[in-house]
This record gives C-alpha cells, structure tokens and sequence, in this order.
C-alpha cells in the first residue's frame, strides 16, 4: 500500500537539565524520550489517546529504529521535531522523525510501528483510525 500523502507534524521541546549526561548535552537515551513525546503528540492530537487504547485493547508498538545523531543538543535549546510517516506496506508504519535546532538537523531516526492488540498480545493489521491518526492517506 503506497502513501499519497502524509501530513508533517510538528513538536516543540525545550532542553532540560534532566536530559543531560556527564559531557552536558542530551543523553542518548533521552532522544528516543523527546522523539516519543513527539509521537504521542500527533496521534493524541488526532484522536487516539492514551484512553482510547487502554479501553479499545490496541495500540502502537515499536518494533524498530535506526537513528544517527548529527548535532549534540544542550540544555535550554528549543527544538522542533518534524515527524512524518514515511512508509507503510499495510502492516507496519515508518515514522521519519527530524529533531532540529533552528534550521540545523541534530538527529534523524527511523522508528517502525506495528498495531498491537494488548489483550491477546498478538499483532494486529491497522484499521483506518490508526491510518488516519498517523496523518497518512493511502492510494486507492
């Protein structure tokens, strides 16, 4: 199934002091953090909640990530993370997301997503909310 269209969504952040390590820029760890504060940003905003997926059983998964850090990030730096969905073969999503200072890229990272049905622990195929959620509309 090819995207015709995914939308882009934007996330702002503010460095914290609590996201740094020793070297005093943002701790590896605490990208994925902020990158799934982004994610959370666009599906809550497009309706799936976090009670949505708590009554209906079925939610988001990650199952995958490639990520490369380009730029180290400090504290008090304002980012914006540009996330958009960038694949999607019917089953699995890729979300592209771009962490930016400025107009400077300082992390790129690919996260694959599944549909997962919490109650039977089992993958599910992504029904048209989800689809929708994530900003994409399919070709016909």
């Amino acid at each position: 199934m090819d995207i015709k269209s995914a939308k882009i969504f934007n996330f702002e952040y503010i460095v914290q002091d609590s996201d740094l390590d020793i070297f005093h820029h943002v701790n590896n760890s605490k990208y994925f953090v902020i990158f799934e504060k982004a994610r959370w940003d666009f599906i809550t905003n497009n309706g799936f909640t976090v009670e949505k997926i708590q009554k209906e059983k079925r939610g988001p998964v990650l199952l995958e990530v490639k990520v490369r850090f380009k730029r180290e990030l400090k504290s008090g730096d304002v980012i914006n993370i540009v996330s958009q969905a960038s694949e999607f073969d019917g089953r699995f999503l890729t979300v592209h997301q771009i962490m930016k200072r400025d107009s400077e890229n300082c992390c790129e990272a690919f996260f694959k997503l599944g549909f997962f049905d919490t109650e039977k622990r089992k993958m599910l195929h992504p029904d048209k909310e989800w689809i929708e959620a994530c900003g994409i509309i399919l070709e016909e």
